[in-house]
């Protein structure tokens, strides 16, 4: 999955349409170049593979970016509503344990990057590694036993 953008910029035009939302577009060379500015520094922060990664944003360019990085890094995506209650969202996160949340809006548990997080200064190096999983599912199901 980490290959996906840069197999696309390598064998389509140059300006050819990735993703859009509403008038914010990437292209396949630049969603590569953010997911793998993002994979930088989410590496920088500890992120490696094996790990899980909530992501709370919603739809739009910066959540594929994310997820993109994630599998750059080897580590494993989970995406959870971006309007979540705080507390269902921390009761999701008490059980993921994901090593970092990029969410929205703040939840009161360690967060990686809010929504206009916008890395500078990082670089795809030549060796990545690969995901053990290529994501990881949540449910609003909860568990039995007492109440």
């Amino acid at each position: 999955m980490a290959d996906v953008p840069c197999w696309y910029a390598e064998r389509k035009p140059k300006d050819t349409i990735a993703i859009r939302h509403g008038a914010d577009t990437r292209t396949w060379e630049q969603l590569e170049r953010g997911a793998n500015r993002r994979a930088r520094a989410f590496a920088a922060k500890g992120v490696k593979p094996g790990d899980f990664v909530a992501i709370g944003l919603p739809n739009g360019n910066a959540f594929f970016e994310t997820s993109f990085a994630v599998w750059k890094l080897g580590a494993t995506p989970t995406s959870l509503s971006w309007r979540l209650p705080r507390g269902e969202a921390a009761a999701v996160l008490e059980v993921l344990r994901p090593r970092w949340w990029s969410a929205a809006r703040p939840t009161g548990t360690r967060q990686l990057a809010a929504l206009g997080f916008v890395p500078e200064g990082f670089r795809r190096t030549a060796d990545e590694p690969v995901a053990r999983y290529w994501k990881a599912m949540t449910s609003g199901v909860r568990p039995a036993g007492p109440r």
